[in-house]
């Protein structure tokens, strides 16, 4: 069964995760007409988000997790986030949803398999081949950074495990012992 608590601003937020306007002005109206229930959109990480219209005239987009998280569960500490305990970001429901520490959240999408990392990255220009390349070749950062059109600085970081830290390779496995390549330029 569903629950419903109302916020500062004519706002309705309800524990499955629906939110409704009581905003007077809607349609000029002189008083609160009908609830209206709001349709969100999703952002560009698959979360739910609606625009809401503060007092103060101004309007904020704001994802319904966190509505939900702070009518039900309260304010969060200064740091957390917003953990979906199913790892489902589409489950909106107070019961789904706990504060928690971006260390935590990111132990949840590791247990639930929805960590984006590597090549699932939107922006990433590498696949994990070319990874493996990068550290069990002795061609230089320079070289490398030229023939996968990426900064010196990315190959850098690869080799050093500041990125792509998931990719593992035992240097025993290529039949030679390898070393790490150097670079004057990086």
């Amino acid at each position: 069964v569903s629950q419903s608590r109302y916020t500062a601003d004519s706002y309705e937020v309800s524990s499955d995760g629906q939110v409704a306007s009581w905003k007077p002005y809607r349609n000029y109206a002189p008083i609160p007409t009908d609830r209206r229930l709001l349709t969100p959109n999703r952002d560009k990480d698959g979360y739910a988000k609606v625009t809401l219209r503060l007092n103060n005239g101004k309007t904020k987009t704001f994802r319904v997790c966190r509505l939900v998280a702070e009518m039900w569960h309260g304010a969060p500490t200064k740091g957390q986030v917003v953990r979906h305990l199913d790892g489902n970001n589409h489950n909106d429901n107070a019961l789904n949803l706990k504060w928690g520490t971006p260390a935590e959240n990111s132990y949840d999408s590791k247990l639930h398999n929805t960590w984006v990392h590597g090549h699932k990255v939107n922006t990433c220009k590498l696949t994990e081949n070319q990874v493996i390349e990068a550290l069990t070749t002795s061609t230089s950062h320079s070289e490398l950074a030229r023939k996968f059109n990426v900064s010196v600085g990315a190959i850098w970081h690869i080799r050093n495990k500041r990125s792509w830290k998931h990719v593992s390779v035992k240097y025993s496995d290529f039949g030679q012992s390898l070393q790490r390549p150097t670079d004057s330029a990086s």
